[in-house]
C-alpha cells in the first residue's frame, strides 16, 4: 500500500520556544486533511519512536507518533520515550500532548492498537485559556475520531490538570 508507512525512528527533538504553533510527532509532525488537488488518507502502521521528544513552545500539539492527524489511521504503533510539553503559557492557546497522537480531529479516523509506555509530560507556569490536554494515547480528540485497543503504561503528568482554579486543563491515562 503507497499509504502506509512502516519504519523504525530513533530520535530527539528540542524545540525553541516561539509564536508558532508546533505540530512535532516521532514519525510525522502533521497529516492534513485531503483537498481537491491533494488526497492524503492513509495509515501510519508498525511504528516505533523511541527518541525523547521535548516541545519548549508557547502553543503545539506533540505526539510519539504524530503531532497533529487530520485525517488517516494510526495502527499498532508504539511509543517508548518521554514526550514533554515546556511552556510559558499565554492566552489563547492551546496544547495537547499524547504518548501516540497530540491532537486527532476532522476526519481523523482511527487509532488502534497502539501502545505507550513512555511517560507524558506538560509542565508550565500557568493553565491557559483554550486548554491543555495531556492523554496517555491521546491528548485530544474529537469528530470522527476512535481509539481502540490502545494501552498506556507511561506516567501521565500535568501540574495544572489538577488545579480547579484553572479554566481549561485536562490529563487522562
Amino acid at each position: 500500500n503507497s499509504n502506509t508507512i512502516e519504519t523504525y525512528f530513533k530520535t530527539s527533538v528540542t524545540t525553541d520556544p516561539g509564536p508558532q504553533l508546533h505540530e512535532i510527532g516521532g514519525i510525522a509532525g502533521r497529516i492534513l486533511e485531503s483537498t481537491a488537488t491533494c488526497e492524503t488518507i492513509g495509515e501510519i502502521k508498525e511504528c516505533s519512536n523511541t527518541g525523547y521528544l521535548c516541545d519548549v513552545s508557547n502553543r503545539g500539539y506533540l505526539g510519539g507518533i504524530v503531532g497533529e492527524l487530520q485525517e488517516g489511521s494510526i495502527i499498532d504503533c508504539t511509543n517508548a520515550n518521554i514526550v514533554e510539553f515546556a511552556y510559558n503559557a499565554v492566552q489563547n492557546v492551546h496544547i495537547a500532548v499524547g504518548g501516540i497522537v497530540g491532537n486527532a480531529w476532522g476526519k481523523a479516523k482511527n487509532i488502534t492498537g497502539c501502545t505507550n509506555s513512555g511517560g507524558v509530560i506538560a509542565v508550565t507556569n500557568n493553565a491557559v485559556e483554550r486548554g491543555n490536554y495531556i492523554g496517555g494515547i491521546v491528548g485530544w480528540a474529537e469528530n470522527e475520531s476512535e481509539v481502540s485497543e490502545c494501552e498506556n503504561t507511561g506516567n501521565v503528568t500535568c501540574n495544572t490538570c489538577a488545579d480547579s482554579s484553572k479554566p481549561v486543563a485536562m490529563a487522562g491515562g
